[in-house]
């Protein structure tokens, strides 16, 4: 028999554990009797056993769900950190295995034990068994795991393959896994909204950027008041002139009153000072702003790129993955001799379009903070205050912010 041969029979008892979404244990007990159509009736309270008498094995499922919250939360949490902390090169597999983790409430401890003439039969059994594990898994839309014996989870599977362990290696590039939704999220959503979500997820899903199903919808087109093209060419002017200021200061070296003196003319053109939020008044008006002034009011060139967009005049916005082409978006308020040059050029996009766009953009705002919070890179290589600016533009040109006081837009997530 050679290298399949074992001088008797071995017994084999392993455990592992699979991390699921659903968090009540009759849920979670009775997604296992219909996955393996057992009787429920059968077994004590939390346990269900499943045995293939005919391969002789036997495998236990111990369902954990909210009634043992305290112990659960700790095993969840600990499973996160664990993983949390591993260094790997397969960022985005580490990233969404994490969200998915931050969705497990529920935990089902498996127990399984067989005989084993050899090391084939050892192999076939242990393949028969994850096959079942992994079945489950996708029912649970959990996670399965090993663990060391000592309570130290050292790897996730999916399928035969390793999908993050201690040492960060993965078989995968990219991991996904499909939340299910849950009704009271979508209660009282009216359908235009629910439907721009889904959109948004699509488009989000198709970068492997996960944002959780529970984020808030924004605004219908019924709902919304958005500023008029006016107000929207002049809030551009304004964005222009701080812009600009800053740069002088920073990038030429100018004095206060040389980098006044070149916005001076652009300034009366554009009527600015109408449009000037009080922090944008203050700064132009401050005789020593300090170099965070300088550097926040330099990246008013992203929020003037969202408006150039907004009206008509960029047809398609790069992606958010780096800052915009400065010399580009001032150029083309070059074009424009006046304020009234510009309304009269300008073509608001369609409303839809830009709500869309809203809805799209707070995702991945969302996405970013929380990486930034977990310590990990933003998602997909994207630059997060590049996106932060994004978000403020479109909620003020959407009004889906309910403020229409520049220095008051919302982009919490």
């Amino acid at each position: 028999m050679g290298f399949f041969s074992f001088h008797k029979p071995q017994q084999i008892k392993q455990q592992q554990a699979i991390f699921c979404i659903p968090n009540k244990t009759e849920e979670i007990l009775s997604i296992i009797e219909t996955t393996f159509e057992l009787d429920p009736h059968k077994d004590s309270t939390n346990v269900r056993q499943l045995v293939e008498e005919n391969l002789g094995i036997a495998i236990t499922f111990t369902a954990w769900g909210v009634e043992e919250q305290e112990e659960l939360s700790d095993t969840l949490k600990n499973a996160w950190s664990f993983f949390r902390q591993v260094k790997t090169d397969h960022i985005e597999v580490q990233r969404n295995v994490l969200h998915h983790l931050k969705r497990c409430q529920g935990l089902v401890k498996v127990n399984y034990c067989y005989e084993a003439k050899n090391k084939k039969e050892l192999q076939e059994k242990e393949q028969i068994v994850l096959s079942q594990l992994f079945h489950l898994a996708d029912a649970l839309c959990g996670l399965v795991t090993k663990d060391n014996h000592h309570n130290e989870y050292y790897s996730f599977y999916r399928g035969d393959h390793c999908l993050l362990d201690s040492n960060g290696e993965s078989d995968f590039t990219s991991y996904w896994f499909d939340e299910p939704e849950r009704s009271e999220w979508m209660k009282g959503i009216k359908i235009e909204a629910l439907e721009r979500r889904e959109h948004s997820l699509e488009q989000l899903k198709r970068q492997n950027i996960y944002t959780p199903l529970w984020l808030s919808v924004i605004d219908t087109e019924f709902e919304v008041t958005m500023p008029s093209v006016r107000e929207i060419c002049g809030r551009a002017g304004a964005l222009l002139v701080v812009a600009l200021y800053s740069e002088c200061l920073l990038a030429e070296g100018m004095s206060i009153k040389e980098a006044s003196d070149f916005i001076a003319n652009i300034r009366k053109d554009f009527q600015v000072d109408q449009y000037l939020s009080l922090r944008e008044f203050d700064y132009l008006n401050n005789s020593a702003p300090t170099k965070t002034e300088q550097i926040h009011f330099s990246w008013q060139y992203e929020n003037l790129l969202m408006m150039e967009w907004a009206l008509g005049f960029v047809e398609e916005l790069p992606e958010a993955d780096r800052i915009c082409d400065v010399p580009f978006v001032v150029r083309i308020m070059n074009q424009f001799s006046s304020l009234a040059d510009m309304i009269e050029k300008s073509q608001l996009r369609d409303t839809k379009e830009l709500l869309d766009y809203a809805d799209f953009i707070f995702r991945l705002d969302w996405a970013c903070t929380d990486a930034r919070l977990d310590q990990l890179p933003a998602p997909n290589h994207m630059d997060p205050e590049v996106v932060m600016e994004r978000h403020k533009s479109i909620f003020w040109i959407t009004g889906c912010s309910h403020e229409s006081d520049w220095d008051l837009v919302d982009v919490s997530t």
